[in-house]
């Protein structure tokens, strides 16, 4: 959906699952256009165009596709949700996603004990977004982030793993001590969610 065009100021606020081509069209209502012309069927969205880097001729004059972005919003769950709502929060959440067409992206990192997101070990694969408990080594990880170890929550609220992997794209990364020697089971871990 094409939230807001401001034709004076050559700007225009969309949603990832946009199709292309409704861009285009409400762009050249005011003889403007998206200075894109990526292979595309008719059915690319917005989302898959800056995703995949798809461009075509038109970049050699106006630039690749994230020449073009001023500004990204990210949706991220509130950890500041009253307890009594935090269940019809982390539903309305879901449906959020799944109103927008999906996720088109997840940037994650994977914690030392291994969770990915807030998703602790032993995390449903099919587990949705919800309150979870944290680990202590994921507190004590946290600590310096909320100036202290006794300012980390005990709790979080945390996308799942279905929810994570039904993205289109899902990029994991892991940095730190240690991780060369772990970063095979990682790897392996990461393809047999991708399976299921």
């Amino acid at each position: 959906m094409v939230i807001e065009h401001i034709a004076g100021d050559l700007t225009c606020t969309v949603e990832a699952p946009t199709p292309l081509a409704e861009l285009q069209q409400t762009l050249g209502r005011e003889g403007q256009m998206l200075a894109l012309d990526p292979p595309d069927d008719g059915g690319l969205t917005v989302g898959e165009t800056f995703d995949r880097a798809l461009f075509g001729p038109r970049a050699h004059r106006y630039g690749l596709p994230r020449d073009l972005i001023l500004g990204v919003r990210v949706r991220l769950p509130d950890g500041t949700v009253a307890r009594d709502k935090i269940w019809e929060y982390c539903q309305n959440y879901e449906k959020r996603i799944k109103d927008a067409g999906g996720l088109d992206f997840q940037l994650l990192g994977i914690g030392r004990t291994g969770h990915v997101g807030f998703n602790e070990p032993g995390s449903s694969r099919d587990s949705k977004t919800r309150l979870i408990t944290l680990d202590s080594v994921t507190r004590r990880d946290a600590a310096s982030d909320f100036f202290g170890e006794e300012n980390v929550p005990r709790k979080a609220i945390t996308m799942g793993v279905g929810s994570i992997m039904d993205a289109r794209r899902v990029i994991m990364m892991a940095w730190g001590e240690g991780w060369p020697s772990r970063s095979h089971c990682i790897a392996r871990e990461a393809q047999s969610l991708a399976r299921r």
